[in-house]
């Protein structure tokens, strides 16, 4: 007898857990209580924002979603960025059901070359690598690392990577920027009209013209004009050779030399060994000879390289027939002394050829 009520009091407990509703998740509930999958909620998240209706039709589907994981997610979002996709709800939107296949498919019943139509429209296709499931897009290709998760009647696959149904476009490559040359004293001088700097540069030794254009010089560039001016005043002679390489050594100071770094008074030892006084009258500039010569800078501060040019309208004019100063100033790397004595050797002949023309 007693074991007959036992019996009986065991059916009834029985039945009545039987009849008590079962909890079951939803899909979004699944999505979103799975850590790996935090990337995928978060899509369903800004699709529902302006479609309220996805969490419905997710919810109730009944098929096979393949779910990527939260690096793959990252990994397409920097993908879709070096393309310039905008990725706003209605791509999402369209993504995600390229996710969903209507078919519920377990792992076990996936075969090589099988084509799996998706919710979106388009296809997906079933590869074997290694014996791994990979599902084959049109734009991109995914892993299954985690199969079969059941929630309902639903099997969820987390996979490696976003499916895509469109080829993203390649980012183009930057176009290397090509590196800007610096001017040279043949250039600067090209550029402002010293036709006469220009030949005498053109027709120095390829050794000594290197030396000229790489220096770190100041120098006090006489124009054409100035030039043609001295001339004028000699009636036509010309100095000798070493009078021309005293005047042209007159004109460069070692290292470089900005307006901006000129004081009224200041004086500036040249390769000649004496020096230049300047002036500096408002906004005029005026670098004053030996001689009481005034030439003024009518073009200041062009960059050549490690030179810099102050253009001036006068030609400047050491004490001749004396010693230089017993303290001249260091001559510069890159061999300047050499560069101005050719100067002085082809200074005649090429001076009658431009300036007696």
């Amino acid at each position: 007898m007693m074991k007959a009520v036992v019996a009986l009091a065991l059916l009834a407990l029985v039945g009545g857990a039987a009849a008590q509703p079962q909890t079951k998740k939803t899909l979004v509930q699944a999505v979103q209580d799975n850590a790996q999958l935090a990337g995928l909620a978060g899509v369903v998240s800004t699709i529902a924002d302006s479609d309220p209706s996805i969490i419905e039709t997710l919810n109730s589907f009944e098929g096979t979603v393949f779910a990527p994981n939260n690096a793959a997610f990252v990994a397409a979002a920097e993908a879709a960025a070096a393309s310039g996709i905008d990725l706003d709800a209605a791509t999402l939107t369209d993504i995600l059901k390229y996710h969903l296949v209507a078919v519920p498919t377990l792992s076990g019943e996936l075969k090589d070359g099988q084509v799996l139509p998706t919710v979106q429209g388009k296809d997906l296709k079933v590869k074997f690598v290694d014996g791994a499931a990979v599902i084959e897009g049109i734009g991109s290709s995914a892993k299954v690392v985690r199969p079969d998760i059941k929630v309902g009647k639903t099997v969820v696959h987390i996979v490696d990577a976003v499916l895509l149904p469109l080829v993203l476009p390649t980012p183009e490559e930057p176009t290397p920027e090509t590196p800007i040359e610096e001017a040279n004293l043949l250039d600067v001088a090209t550029n402002a009209n010293l036709t006469t700097l220009v030949a005498v540069i053109g027709l120095l030794p390829e050794a000594t013209q290197e030396a000229l254009l790489t220096g770190n010089f100041t120098i006090f560039a006489p124009t054409n004009d100035a030039f043609a001016a001295l001339l004028a005043t000699t009636g036509g002679e010309l100095p000798d050779a070493d009078t021309i390489e005293a005047v042209l050594t007159y004109h460069v100071v070692p290292g470089p030399v900005l307006s901006t770094d000129l004081e009224d008074g200041m004086e500036l030892t040249t390769l000649n060994g004496q020096t230049l006084t300047v002036e500096i009258d408002g906004a005029d500039v005026f670098i004053v000879d030996a001689n009481g010569g005034e030439a003024k800078v009518v073009a200041a501060d062009v960059e050549a390289g490690g030179s810099v040019v102050h253009v001036v309208d006068a030609v400047l004019i050491p004490i001749l027939g004396e010693a230089p100063a017993p303290a001249p100033a260091p001559l510069p790397p890159s061999g300047a002394a050499s560069t101005f004595a050719g100067v002085a050797t082809l200074a005649a002949s090429l001076l009658a050829a431009v300036l007696l023309a």
